[in-house]
């Protein structure tokens, strides 16, 4: 039996026999312009093109389908025609919650523009919440401590400029983070045989993954534990997605550069200290 997935201004109505949607299409409750999805289409299609009087090749229902998003992902490429915060809030949340899905949809060419924007934006609202933690710490642990070396008007009044210089920095760091981290991400794949995009697929996934990961930076101080948890998934996700490879692949252009970085950082730490403890040897 032939199941037929029917959208309607972005909103699934559901899935439906060929019987149910002739039905739905003599009563009314279809249209002609909805968007309809079946098994072999790379694309949803309005459905006054489906010619549901020919003979549709079927699917066993129970078969495992995995059904593109209507109107495509990201959500936040459309912006302008279908609101700014539905946008941000799809795109978001289909990255987050449904990453397999949305990322194996994404639109792997269309410029960087867009995708850059919204891991700003995103960047730049966690760190409003960031920002505003950090100064409230800092004037209760002030206070608590009975510090009078900064009056409490003198703290609450930094604050602003605390959340100011957090939001920009946020955002600029993470645009540099997008082209640095993603074109260390697309060499390690090159050298794994995981290359299978070109560069763009790889920076529009990381701006996507880690804008969306900058999101639970809104949630203080239980969003840096879970974006430090959930955020390396995404990641794996999003690159072996963009790029249609393996997740071991994935995996290993996402965490070797990050474990070259730490076993550089203490070599140079165990160096400087035997530096010092040679110099310090030498002085006695």
């Amino acid at each position: 039996m032939t199941i037929i997935f029917i959208s309607r201004n972005r909103e699934q109505l559901g899935q439906f026999s060929e019987d149910e949607v002739i039905a739905g299409l003599q009563s009314g409750r279809f249209f002609g312009s909805d968007l309809a999805w079946k098994e072999g289409l790379a694309e949803w299609k309005p459905l006054s093109t489906f010619g549901l009087g020919s003979t549709i090749v079927a699917s066993g229902a129970d078969s495992a389908v995995t059904v593109p998003l209507p109107g495509g992902w990201p959500v936040w490429e459309d912006a302008a025609s279908v609101g700014w915060f539905k946008a941000w809030w799809e795109t978001t949340y289909g990255a987050l919650f449904s990453p397999v899905l949305s990322f194996s949809q994404m639109k792997t060419t269309g410029g960087y523009g867009k995708p850059l924007l919204y891991a700003a934006v995103c960047a730049a609202l966690g760190g409003v919440v960031m920002g505003l933690t950090q100064g409230v710490l800092t004037m209760v642990m002030a206070a608590v401590g009975g510090s009078d070396a900064v009056a409490p008007g003198a703290s609450l009044c930094a604050i602003p400029l605390v959340v100011g210089t957090t939001v920009v920095s946020s955002a600029i760091f993470t645009v540099l983070a997008v082209f640095v981290w993603g074109g260390l991400l697309h060499l390690f794949l090159m050298l794994f045989g995981g290359a299978n995009q070109g560069f763009e697929a790889t920076g529009r996934a990381v701006a996507y993954s880690v804008g969306a990961i900058n999101t639970l930076y809104l949630v203080p101080i239980l969003g840096i534990f879970a974006a430090l948890i959930w955020g390396p998934v995404v990641y794996v996700i999003a690159i072996k997605e963009a790029q249609k490879t393996d997740y071991l692949r994935a995996s290993l252009a996402v965490f070797l550069p990050w474990l070259l970085c730490c076993g550089a950082i203490g070599l140079i730490v165990f160096a400087a200290w035997g530096v010092i403890a040679a110099a310090m040897a030498g002085g006695v």
